[in-house]
Formats: C-alpha cells, sequence, structure tokens
C-alpha cells in the first residue's frame, strides 16, 4: 500500500505514513543486484535509482510489481 497504518503494532506512532521509498534485490542469494524506488517528498514522481543511473518510473504501477515479486528485466543483474 502507498499509505501504511501502523497503529495496531505501535499505538504512540502516528496513525498513517506515507510510502517514500523502497529497497529492491534482484537476482538470487548468492548473486544480484539492488536497486530502490524513491518519491521525493517535494515532488509526485518515483524514481529508480541503480548503481549511478537515476531514471524517472513513468509506470508506478509496473514498477512496484516487479518490485514485489514480477519477473523484471533486471533479472539479468544490469541497471
Amino acid at each position: 500500500p502507498r499509505v501504511l497504518d501502523l497503529s495496531q503494532y505501535v499505538p504512540t506512532l502516528p496513525e498513517m505514513f506515507d510510502l517514500t521509498g523502497v529497497i529492491c534485490h534482484s537476482g538470487v542469494s548468492m548473486l544480484g543486484l539492488h536497486y530502490s524506488l524513491v518519491k521525493p517528498s517535494d515532488r509526485d514522481s518515483w524514481y529508480q535509482f541503480c548503481d549511478v543511473d537515476v531514471e524517472e518510473v513513468t509506470n508506478k504501477d509496473h514498477a512496484f510489481r516487479m518490485a514485489f515479486g514480477g519477473t523484471s528485466a533486471r533479472d539479468d543483474g544490469e541497471c
């Protein structure tokens, strides 16, 4: 979810949090690639950071499906 409610686990925290970043791993435990999806607080766009490459994410739904178990072009270990 893009908004996370943790109040049932930590009652002293604010009720809702906005998702602003995700760290992803593509590959297997001994070999793979880490990259991140980040949404700066001053923008409506998400960005993908992979090594020195940064690009705007144009299809957020697709990017998040790939980050959470989808089959991705990132399986080749390249950014």
